[in-house]
């Protein structure tokens, strides 16, 4: 027997209720260390399979299957950008699972467990673990086996839809910048604004106490969404949704994925409606967001129909393709967090430079040089001795496939890097995406000879002589610290993020590609060797601060 599992409550049930423990089939990082923490025998996804031209098959399929949908009787540019990210998403995961199901089907296993644990989790925005039911009733396999949860027994609650009022105007004459949010070091912009004397609005939401008060103090404005009593229908139009994979009608289960969707996707039609009125109310002069997603998009577009300059600064790492399979991809990402209906797109590092090659881009671009990576430029590695590894983590429910690696993918490279460090005498630092900073406890348990890390990867890269990575915006967050990198694909998915030296002999590199242990180790070596090293081949040498200063400065 073999149980799908998606959380630790999930498996507590399925022990409770089987005489005999199955094996467990993990669908994340939280579930397979639990189990290897607590001696309960599991096997990952694909165990003793080649399943890279499977991945690029789904990549494809998803493609093809977002082709097929008419968005014409959608009014808004962030809604179709949504509900095509709601929609791949969905397709994704159940391709997956129905790849991963139908190998176990041909494996050792003649009963195949599942729950409902999960099956009424309807609400996009509130997901974390996706309904495994949906994707096994279409298989029709005879060896399933279904336990049913008392506490899934119940109807999901019918919620209702109701228009926002923007509070926390404070200034409606003074020249003013709004900001979709307060991370990702937009703060440096944040603070170079309020320096200037310009005034700054920001949303209140996921503020802390501590910080809700000093802006305050510091008269920043703090924007929110109130709902009012006056209840609203939805905006959304039906789609025609149909599509099969491999024989497999999704046709239902992608309905219902947007169905289930609309009462999120119309409530952000509501929030562009109430920052249409905040913005008739006040004197913005300028719109900068950080990501095309969510509220990143509606700001924007909503701007751009007030007349009112918007600038994306983005967040993620945008990068030239180099196959069909890299252009989806690399477009997809592109979507979330550099496209859309911003005036301006800011070019951060000559590797985002170079996307402009492969990447259909609308309105002006400008190379503003770094504005919110990480950064250290006097940074000298010279007398470093530890190594940081951190890649971007996905939860099944968004999950990307070709350029982000799978959850088993990466603990099997912690394998590798954990047996390196203690062959070797290395030190590694692995640096937890945010994604999967509750597993690392129990990393710490099971990969003994790392060191594992949260929060700034800026305190991370500043004890580094070399960073390895597969796609992240670690990859610029360490070349601006001036930190060599290594695109580690053990997984020989042959994914290269951006041209890279694939000699790992040869020295006075920045950034490198290797596929197996020993190129690894000879990296290590003419990383460490190194004199001068060609940063200037991927990044800006100005700073930030200066950056900031210049692009922003004909603005208001």
């Amino acid at each position: 027997m073999i149980a799908i599992v998606q959380s630790q409550e999930e498996l507590s049930f399925i022990i409770k209720r089987c005489i005999k423990l199955p094996t467990i089939l993990p669908l994340n990082l939280e579930v397979a260390t639990y189990c290897k923490v607590n001696n309960i025998a599991f096997e990952f996804p694909f165990e003793n399979k080649k399943y890279n031209e499977l991945s690029k098959k789904i990549l494809i399929e998803s493609k093809k299957f977002l082709e097929t949908i008419n968005f014409e009787n959608i009014k808004y540019d962030f809604l179709i950008n949504e509900i095509k990210a709601i929609l791949r998403y969905k397709f994704n995961q159940t391709a997956f699972l129905i790849e991963t199901v139908n190998h176990i089907n041909t494996s050792k296993y003649e009963k195949i467990i599942y729950t409902d644990f999960f099956s009424n989790s309807k609400f996009w925005f509130e997901k974390n673990f996706i309904n495994v039911e949906d994707a096994l009733k279409i298989l029709n396999l005879k060896n399933l086996q279904k336990l049913k949860c008392k506490k899934n027994s119940q109807n999901p609650v019918n919620q209702k839809l109701y228009k926002y009022e923007l509070v926390g105007l404070k200034y409606r004459n003074e020249k003013k910048v709004i900001f979709n949010n307060a991370g990702y070091n937009l703060k440096r912009i944040i603070m170079h604004f309020f320096l200037s004397k310009i005034k700054v609005a920001i949303p209140n939401k996921n503020l802390s106490f501590f910080k809700r008060f000093i802006f305050n103090l510091i008269g920043f404005e703090l924007y929110d969404f109130k709902k009012t009593n006056i209840e609203v229908s939805n905006h959304l139009p039906e789609l025609k949704i149909n599509f099969s994979y491999k024989n497999n009608d999704l046709s239902s289960i992608l309905k219902s994925e947007y169905d289930s969707s609309k009462l999120y996707l119309s409530d952000l039609v509501e929030r562009y409606n109430a920052l249409a009125q905040y913005l008739s109310l006040s004197n913005v002069k300028l719109t900068i967001c950080n990501a095309n997603r969510e509220m990143g998009s509606v700001l924007s577009e909503v701007s751009c129909h007030k007349g009112i300059k918007s600038v994306l600064v983005s967040h993620g790492t945008i990068t030239k393709s180099y196959d069909q399979f890299d252009k989806i991809y690399k477009e997809y990402i592109a979507e979330g967090v550099f496209l859309g209906k911003s005036d301006v797109k800011t070019i951060q590092s000559k590797i985002c430079k170079k996307s402009l090659e492969t990447l259909n881009v609308t309105g002006s671009i400008v190379e503003t040089g770094n504005l919110v990576f990480s950064e250290n430029i006097n940074n000298n590695t010279a007398n470093k001795n530890i190594i940081t590894y951190a890649v971007t983590n996905k939860r099944l429910t968004a999950l990307q496939i070709h350029g982000v690696e799978y959850f088993f993918e990466f603990y099997k490279n912690l394998e590798t890097l954990n047996q390196l460090a203690l062959s070797d005498k290395l030190k590694i630092i692995v640096h937890l995406h945010p994604g999967i900073k509750k597993t690392k406890r129990d990393f710490k348990k099971i990969f003994k000879n790392l060191s594992f890390k949260t929060g700034d990867i800026s305190i991370s890269l500043k004890k580094s002589f070399l960073t390895l990575s597969y796609s992240s915006t670690v990859i610029e967050d360490s070349l601006y610290n001036k930190v060599p990198v290594v695109l580690l694909d053990l997984h020989k998915k042959k994914y290269v993020h951006f041209e890279s030296e694939t000699d790992p002999e040869k020295r006075n590199k920045a950034l490198y590609y290797v596929d197996n242990i020993n190129d690894l180790r000879k990296c290590i070596i003419s990383v460490r060797q190194n004199q001068v090293k060609n940063f200037d081949d991927y990044i800006y040498d100005s700073s930030s601060k200066n950056n900031i200063a210049d692009f922003f400065k004909d603005y208001i």
